[in-house]
């Protein structure tokens, strides 16, 4: 309803076509760009898959913007749609920051690649949890949990049955990034990260939120007496 104000309006560039003989060259090799942008050392060949860890945002970023002029194809654990045959793997395993944690606001700032079984574990050391998760959420990692819309709450028992996402920062495919801020709607105007919760990584990589937790309360024993 704003085109252009969002700044998910599209670029007007068209992807060029690519043969078969050219998604046969790319499944082997991978382009020295982004060999130089993520390092050597992060690009594994296993098959012939290649996957790539970028060691941070920056070279995350670097390595969108040579996908995308080259017509590369991306392939991560958020993407859950079909794929062309010779798709660069995209690994966030490196993405595993914890940036901050309220135990007063109840909030948490992690890093995409983090898997929520982890978070969940560190959370309790604190007496704090994300509340009762869908078993496939808890196998997956942060961001791949947000672009497949599986992070949300089973019961009310710690709040409400909304999805624990207050805020995103992420990567549009030509690399530019795209950040929100946890504040009231009221506030903030548009919700642009509902754009990217449960979109499959259709327009952008996700490389950081901001999740709501609650207190793990201390259960009383209880013993009732039924009158007839």
């Amino acid at each position: 309803m704003n085109p252009g104000k969002l700044g998910l309006a599209p670029s007007g560039r068209t992807v060029p076509t690519r043969t078969p003989s050219q998604i046969r060259k790319h499944g082997i090799g991978v382009p020295e760009e982004i060999v130089l942008a993520v390092g050597a050392q992060n690009v594994v060949r296993t098959g012939n898959r290649v996957f790539v860890r970028p060691p941070d945002e920056s070279a995350l970023a670097a390595m969108l913007r040579v996908a995308e002029t080259r017509g590369l194809t991306l392939a991560s654990d958020q993407i859950d749609y079909r794929l062309p045959l010779g798709a660069l793997r995209l690994d966030l395993g490196r993405f595993e920051g914890i940036a901050r944690l309220s135990e007063h606001s109840l909030f948490v700032e992690v890093e995409a690649g983090v898997r929520l079984e982890r978070l969940e574990t560190m959370l309790g050391a604190h007496q704090l949890t994300l509340g009762r998760l869908h078993p496939r959420a808890l196998r997956r990692t942060v961001g791949a949990a947000i672009a497949r819309n599986v992070l949300v709450r089973r019961g009310i028992a710690y709040g409400d049955l909304d999805d624990l996402c207050f805020s995103i920062r992420c990567l549009l495919a030509n690399g530019t990034p795209l950040e929100t801020r946890a504040v009231p709607r009221s506030a903030a105007g548009p919700e642009v990260d509902r754009a990217f919760v449960g979109a499959r990584g259709r327009l952008g990589i996700i490389t950081r939120a901001i999740l709501r937790v609650a207190r793990i309360t201390e259960h009383r024993p209880t013993l009732a007496y039924v009158f007839t």
